[in-house]
């Protein structure tokens, strides 16, 4: 599958770095049980592509972001607040 970012990026390398950055984020992400919006996806990937220096090569459309989710199996969730502070312990 090619990377989201190559047809905005001029190198490709680079684009790969980043998806993976992503790729690793939202899975720590998830995984802590954080809630990724759409505009959470597209701030973190402008933080990522600035510290790759590639900011001024890649824009974080919603089509990227959507490409991104379709790619990494991210749907859109909504998380109760207090079903999400509950202990482990005392759920059934």
């Amino acid at each position: 599958m090619p990377p989201i970012c190559s047809e905005k990026s001029k190198n490709t390398r680079t684009a790969i770095k980043l998806e993976k950055v992503m790729q690793i984020w939202t899975s720590q992400a998830t995984a802590a049980g954080l809630p990724l919006s759409n505009s959470i996806l597209q701030l973190k990937g402008i933080e990522f592509a600035k510290l790759l220096n590639i900011e001024d090569q890649l824009k974080c459309t919603n089509g990227l972001i959507y490409r991104f989710k379709l790619q990494n199996d991210l749907q859109r969730v909504h998380f109760s607040g207090e079903a999400n502070s509950s202990p482990l312990e005392t759920l059934p």
